[in-house]
């Protein structure tokens, strides 16, 4: 007696999975994307308190704070102890005891919003326009 069994999925079977899968893959993903966005928030945030530190160092030899913007060179940044941070993603600069960084691209969420960092005493500033939504809060 020989048995005719076959073993396997059938076509109709693994296209079900591959739709399930698609279905739950296109819930899920839009919950990732500001994840994204926070994890490269965290890194704005990490060199805005880097330069505050470099900055309040400076002012220590120096009796003020260094104004920095995006065209600074290296030269001036490495006068904080510091290489230009400028990315892709933020551009950052120094002014009036606030350091900015702000949010390079053209996305219409984020591109040109800005997190300000206040020197004296490290609050986050939520003063002025633009301030990205993704900022830490004081």
């Amino acid at each position: 007696m020989v048995k005719n069994s076959k073993k396997g999925f059938t076509l109709a079977e693994l296209l079900m999975v591959v739709v399930i899968l698609g279905l739950l893959g296109a819930i899920a993903m839009p919950k990732f994307f500001p994840q994204k966005e926070k994890a490269i928030v965290a890194e704005a945030v990490a060199m805005l308190h880097a330069i505050r530190q470099a900055e309040l160092s400076y002012r220590l030899e120096n009796g003020d704070y260094l104004e920095l913007t995006q065209n600074s060179g290296d030269a001036d940044w490495n006068k904080i102890g510091l290489d230009d941070p400028d990315s892709s993603r933020f551009t950052y600069s120094v002014d009036n005891s606030t350091v900015v960084a702000t949010r390079g691209g053209t996305d219409a969420n984020y591109g040109g919003k800005v997190i300000k960092l206040k020197l004296k005493d490290g609050a986050w500033d939520s003063t002025g326009t633009g301030i990205h939504p993704l900022a830490p809060e004081n």
